[in-house]
């Protein structure tokens, strides 16, 4: 483990809680945000945003799980016979507020994997949503060559680790410039992935094969909505990012420069800055 995610830490508080299964980091005081990961990471890669967060007493309440399979969650499969998906993950994720006396309205904030989490949530738990922001990701299902690819992934993993998957995916992951200037932040999402479970990553791939369209949400969303996108973000392009705010009836959006598909790991202040405003 980094010094800096060992230094952030030193912030949170750790629990697991028995209702949703799901190792959860919170810190902060303030209106509570809960943030979801992507694939294939876990709570750490908004430890940057956090401790933005941190220099600014008061401003929010930040909640990070690991989602099933991820970081410090248990794989789904070793607690329940049925199979993961994204309606799972939000069902989870309103047994975490509930167990927890989370009663007032939060914000939900969901980066690519956890952006469709997110919808499905908007779609069940749309009353406990104060605002949701939605970054670096899509509401469209998989095409029927990706959901293969995915559900082939998942085969594939227990033969060849997490290897493979760090040396296809960073190249789609960060900016040209961070690549080629930041060794450190292309160590630390390397770390990252590679720490991750083949078995949870393998169940979260299939999840994502077989999740469905939500693009009829966001009209039907009746709340504030903050659609974040990057101008170099191969998964989710700048286009696609843009259709999706002018699907909602309430939406801002807003485009970090010289960012890929990772925006809180690249541009962790200009991140909390956007969430901030929204919130405010």
């Amino acid at each position: 483990m980094s010094v800096f995610i060992e230094q952030q830490r030193q912030t949170m508080e750790r629990f697991f809680d028995q209702a949703s299964n799901l190792c959860v980091f919170r810190g902060g005081k303030g209106p509570i945000v809960l943030f979801i990961h992507g694939f294939p990471f876990d709570h750490t890669l908004f430890s940057a945003v956090c401790q933005e967060f941190d220099k600014k007493a008061g401003a929010i309440e930040y909640w990070v799980p690991d989602m099933p399979g991820f970081g410090e969650s248990p794989c789904f499969a070793s607690y329940s016979q049925e199979r993961l998906s994204m309606a799972v993950m939000a069902e989870q994720l309103s047994r975490l507020l509930d167990a927890q006396g989370v009663s007032q309205k939060i914000y939900l904030c969901g980066l690519s994997m956890g952006g469709y989490i997110a919808l499905e949530f908007a779609r069940r738990y749309s009353s406990r949503l104060a605002g949701l922001i939605l970054s670096n990701t899509r509401s469209s299902a998989d095409s029927p060559e990706v959901a293969q690819s995915r559900r082939a992934l998942a085969l594939s993993l227990p033969i060849t680790g997490m290897g493979p998957v760090a040396d296809s995916m960073i190249p789609n992951l960060l900016s040209k410039a961070t690549r080629n200037q930041r060794p450190d932040t292309v160590r630390f999402l390397r770390d990252m992935i590679l720490n991750q479970s083949p078995e949870g990553v393998g169940q979260a791939a299939c999840a994502m094969a077989d999740r469905v369209d939500t693009t009829d949400v966001l009209a039907l969303l009746d709340l504030p909505v903050q659609v974040i996108g990057a101008d170099e973000d191969i998964p989710s392009p700048p286009e696609v990012m843009k259709a999706m705010a002018g699907r909602v009836p309430c939406a801002t959006y807003s485009q970090v420069a010289n960012a890929g598909h990772l925006t809180p790991l690249e541009y962790p202040l200009k991140y909390s800055e956007i969430i901030l405003d929204f919130i405010k």
